[in-house]
């Protein structure tokens, strides 16, 4: 697969980091809202910065017998405003 990237300008970056981070904190209060990824070397990479980036043990770094990754979807929405953050 290979790498698309978008430009976004710094202010844009930071709303969506914002709305992100405000997600990520309603969606933390609800139950079993895993969000399922295909195993592909860019979930590879996403699961190796994720664990990196928050504790481990709380990364699914074994797809399951379907071939996908479930992640918790507040802790994804976090890690992605997270990176916008610093990358503003």
């Amino acid at each position: 697969m290979s790498a698309t990237y978008v430009t976004i300008s710094a202010a844009d970056a930071a709303l969506i980091s914002k709305l992100l981070t405000l997600a990520s904190d309603k969606f933390s209060n609800h139950m079993c809202n895993d969000f399922t990824v295909e195993d592909n070397s860019h979930t590879q990479d996403l699961i190796r910065r994720m664990a990196a980036w928050d504790d481990p043990e709380l990364i699914d770094n074994e797809p399951d017998s379907d071939g996908k990754f479930w992640l918790l979807d507040w802790m994804l929405m976090h890690f992605y405003a997270d990176l916008l953050k610093e990358k503003c």
